[in-house]
């Protein structure tokens, strides 16, 4: 028996004018644990009488009081998904069904294990409680039957901008009709915000940049250059930030209050939807075609986002340092036959493509990037920002 039962208060949560609980049956794909579109995370749901239930076949009856949320995380560990995919649909589930305002009311239940990184500080902020994963359900026996006294099972897709490329869809890019706002955006960061004790409101002398720096992969292999020129470019502090050094607060109150934010594509990126009025440039390694890689473009080309977003990309292959012998997942393509390597590698523009994982994708992504700093300052000067700035005011 699966260790789960539905509440009645559930099922009247769940349900939808397609989807009828007819006494035992099983109602399959009813909801999906997860936001991302495609992915074959369904939850089944089956209308279950206490009356019902076999004597002697019940090992042990669990029973949790209190509200709670189960989904399941789609890309464990990464920022971007994170934040798009888990908890952006989190905050609007939630504030569908409990009127989350001020402090959660529900118990996030991820079903799937998130690793306890720095990322789960800000699954915490949507928890009433210590959040629990799979692995904390499945120590109960088995033939047992877990009842929660209220559960919400599900995400809301109200919040998504960007498809993945699952199976199903189209190669990833923005989700054709979506909802999404500046309004979904303010309402989500600013409980962040709050939720963590930072201001709601920046500091009048806050002239400062940002450029996103990584540590171990896709490095910027002169950003201490490219810091040095835009700092006098824009006449603005350059700071620092990254993953690997700071940590998810010291990101989010930093990046609340800049004025231009830099990064190579990845997903830090994905914290500049706490800023206000920025300029953003994305730095795009060599072969990879920024209209085909948008999750952070179509963000900031949402209703009412006022971010001027301008990307940079390197066309120059002898810019490039490649990691052929790391593992797929980094870049490594060296398991590959020396036919397939050489095709790889030969490429001047990688296709649009369906996740995930595809060698081709990673052996690029995953490059260090020599930038043409002159070209990029070109782009970064030709925002409205630095014209007002400069006072070569547009009519």
């Amino acid at each position: 028996m699966e260790n789960l039962l539905s509440s009645t208060e559930t099922q009247r949560k769940l349900a939808t004018n397609d989807a009828q609980l007819l006494g035992n049956r099983l109602i399959k794909d009813i909801v999906s644990l997860t936001s991302a579109l495609g992915a074959e995370f369904p939850f089944n749901l089956a209308h279950i009488s206490i009356d019902n239930i076999v004597p002697g076949k019940l090992n042990f009856f669990n029973y949790r009081s209190g509200s709670y949320h189960l989904f399941r995380a789609f890309n464990v560990g990464n920022t971007a998904h994170a934040i798009h995919d888990d908890l952006l649909p989190v905050f609007y589930t939630l504030s569908r069904y409990d009127n989350l305002t001020e402090e959660p009311t529900s118990t996030l239940i991820y079903w799937r294990e998130i690793s306890l990184n720095k990322l789960m500080g800000l699954y915490q902020l949507f928890s009433q409680g210590e959040p629990i994963s799979q692995n904390d359900l499945t120590f109960e026996p088995e033939e047992s039957l877990t009842c929660f006294q209220d559960i919400i099972v599900g995400l809301s897709t109200e919040t998504l901008w960007y498809q993945w490329g699952l199976p199903g869809f189209e190669p990833e890019g923005a989700l054709k009709g979506s909802n999404a706002t500046s309004s979904h955006i303010a309402k989500f960061t600013g409980y962040v915000r709050k939720r963590m004790g930072l201001p709601l409101r920046c500091p009048i002398a806050n002239d400062y940049g940002i450029i996103f720096i990584r540590k171990k992969t896709r490095l910027v292999l002169n950003e201490e250059k490219l810091s040095e020129v835009l700092s006098k470019t824009f006449q603005l502090e350059m700071r620092e930030l990254s993953l690997e050094k700071n940590t998810i607060k010291e990101i989010i109150k930093t990046v609340s209050c800049a004025k231009v934010v830099v990064g190579m594509h990845g997903a830090m990126m994905i914290f500049s939807i706490f800023t206000t009025f920025i300029v953003r440039s994305r730095i795009i390694s060599y072969a990879i075609n920024p209209r085909n890689f948008t999750p952070y473009k179509t963000a900031v080309e949402l209703s009412g986002m006022d971010i001027e977003y301008r990307a940079w990309r390197n066309m120059n292959r002898s810019n490039t340092v490649t990691h052929p012998t790391e593992p797929l997942h980094r870049g490594g393509i060296s398991h590959l036959s020396k036919e397939e390597q050489e095709r790889i590698t030969n490429l001047t523009e990688i296709r649009p493509h369906q996740c995930c994982q595809h060698p081709e994708v990673q052996f690029r992504l995953y490059q260090d990037t020599l930038i043409d700093i002159p070209s990029v300052v070109n782009i970064l000067t030709n925002t409205q920002f630095y014209k007002n700035r400069n006072g070569q005011f547009s009519t």
